[in-house]
């Protein structure tokens, strides 16, 4: 059994997978509306691939209330067993991976990689 939080059916960055279309987006709707802070925001492939060895799963409720919704997305295509996700990694520290009518959320990547995005998660007070 994987530890992975991802599921086996699923997904999963402890397999190999293949990186692909990544580009910078700006769109909306999101909580923030000045989309000049998304200026010169980018992510790499290896920053993406990291990201993604990091990921904790977090739920809706969660990405609502703990992270920003920023404009500022790379978008980009996962491929893995045959299957092809959709993967977007928002400026407010979040990021999701679609497939048909399921998508999965994650958040929490750790201090050290919260300078990849733009807005850190809210901290527990």
């Amino acid at each position: 059994m994987l530890s992975s939080p991802f599921l086996p059916s699923r997904f999963s960055p402890e397999l190999p997978y293949e990186l692909s279309e990544l580009r910078v987006v700006v769109e909306y709707p999101a909580s923030e509306t000045n989309d000049s802070l998304c200026k010169g925001w980018n992510l790499s492939e290896s920053q993406v691939r990291e990201l993604l060895g990091a990921a904790q799963p977090i739920t809706a409720q969660e990405q609502h209330y703990a992270f920003d919704h920023l404009p500022c997305k790379v978008e980009g295509r996962l491929s893995q067993k045959g299957q092809t996700y959709t993967l977007t990694c928002n400026g407010g520290a979040w990021l999701s991976i679609s497939h048909q009518d399921t998508t999965l959320l994650f958040g929490h990547f750790g201090k050290t990689l919260d300078a990849y995005f733009i807005s850190p998660p809210y901290a527990d007070e």
